[in-house]
């Protein structure tokens, strides 16, 4: 028989034509099935990741508003100390003008007591010329004038009483005075005193201020950070989505026959496994929906706290920065001051040394002056026991001289009375 011709075919035999050979539409969804499975099994990896380390975007909305809130707070101190230093300034420029109006009133009181000293000093001259007249007119013998004498003593008493209310006046003026300068004082210093306490609570609330103001930078940055890597990952998400249908329709289209070599029929049936492989169904685009939206929020989370570990790790470079450029500074600082005590210590020591030196020669000078001084005494000593034991032995002959010449002394006054007895019976 020859088999160039094509010969029909009936019965079960005529069913295999409508088979293709090739592999259907279900064995690739087998695959996509098995890729979903893996896909939810790493979300239920990403959502158990996330339950165990933490919601890391709901701390930083909490740190964001705790922020907000602590700022919004600081401003409205920095708010009331402004307007507590406005009021300060005011009660200083409205005390500063009683001061000035106190120091008028005292000036006016000073010029009063200055009046009143020479209104008093031409009292007193006037009181010392009275008595100066009075006691003209009680030396010179004058008739007796009862008059004149009532009138000196009525200026008398009024002198006293005008210069006794004077002397009041003054003590009195002087005394506001001081409890004037006093209060005056007293307010100033506890005006300086909250005017500085003001200031430093302004430093305060400028420095947290600014730290809040670094705070805020810090989290824009993060946010602009997250909001870019969040965009990123969706276009990777959504560009490998459509890569992996762009190849499961490529595998389909080349896992069946060429429409080249088929006949009507089986181009119809090709066509129609592909509009059944292509649209996949409901479940699976909800499932993948909420696969991705799952996804989303673990990436999310984790790219948030990446940048949150980015901007922390930012600042921690720079707060190390910082600390270096000040570890260096301070350790200049103290070489420095370590050099200057050094040349202080050794300047000292070298002074030391010198009035060390000069100690040993003192002491030398001394222990030798004393050696001398006791070579001295001691030649003085013996000089005095030898001058002692020569005046012992002239208090000894001075005695004997002295009894030898007062016995010769009586002697004489005998023979001398009895010279003038013969004289006398002669």
């Amino acid at each position: 028989m020859d088999k160039s011709y094509a010969m029909g075919k009936y019965g079960l035999e005529s069913k295999d034509m409508f088979k293709s050979s090739n592999k259907n539409c279900w064995y690739y969804l087998k695959y996509f099935f098995l890729f979903t499975s893996i896909i939810q099994f790493l979300i239920i990896l990403g959502l158990v990741l996330f339950m165990v380390y933490g919601n890391a975007h709901a701390f930083m909305e909490n740190r964001l508003s705790d922020v907000e809130r602590l700022n919004t707070k600081l401003l409205g101190d920095l708010k009331t100390q402004e307007r507590h230093i406005q009021l300060m300034t005011i009660n200083i420029t409205r005390i500063e003008k009683e001061r000035m109006a106190y120091f008028m009133i005292s000036e006016g009181r000073k010029r009063e007591l200055i009046a009143m000293n020479s209104t008093m000093a031409l009292k007193d001259a006037k009181i010392n010329s009275l008595t100066v007249l009075s006691t003209k007119l009680v030396q010179t013998p004058a008739p007796k004038c009862e008059i004149c004498n009532d009138h000196i003593d009525k200026l008398n008493h009024s002198c006293i009483v005008e210069r006794l209310l004077s002397q009041n006046a003054r003590d009195r003026l002087a005394t506001e005075l001081r409890n004037e300068r006093e209060t005056c004082n007293t307010t100033a210093n506890a005006i300086r005193n909250k005017l500085s306490q003001a200031e430093s609570e302004k430093i305060n609330c400028l420095r947290d201020n600014r730290e809040l103001k670094n705070d805020k930078t810090g989290l824009a940055a993060q946010m602009e950070i997250f909001k870019g890597s969040c965009t990123t990952i969706e276009n990777k998400f959504k560009n490998e989505l459509e890569n992996m249908k762009q190849n499961l329709e490529n595998a389909i289209r080349l896992s069946l026959p060429d429409a080249g070599g088929l006949n009507y029929q089986q181009q119809h049936q090709t066509e129609a496994i592909l509009r059944a492989c292509r649209p996949m169904p409901d479940q699976i685009s909800f499932k993948v929906d909420q696969a991705l939206i799952r996804l989303r929020q673990d990436t999310t989370s984790v790219v948030q706290e990446n940048s949150f570990l980015k901007v922390s790790e930012q600042r921690a470079k720079e707060d190390l920065k910082k600390c270096g450029q000040e570890k260096e500074d301070v350790s200049q600082s103290k070489k420095e001051e370590l050099g200057k005590l050094q040349k202080g210590f050794d300047s000292k020591l070298m002074t030391a040394n010198e009035e060390n030196q000069r100690l040993k020669i003192e002491k030398d000078n001394a222990e030798r002056e004393l050696k001398e001084s006791q070579s001295t005494v001691s030649r003085t000593s013996m000089q005095l026991v030898s001058l002692m034991e020569t005046l012992q032995t002239c208090q000894k002959v001075s005695s004997k001289f002295w009894e030898s010449n007062t016995i010769g002394v009586i002697q004489r006054k005998v023979k001398l009375r009895r010279i003038g007895r013969r004289r006398a019976q002669s």
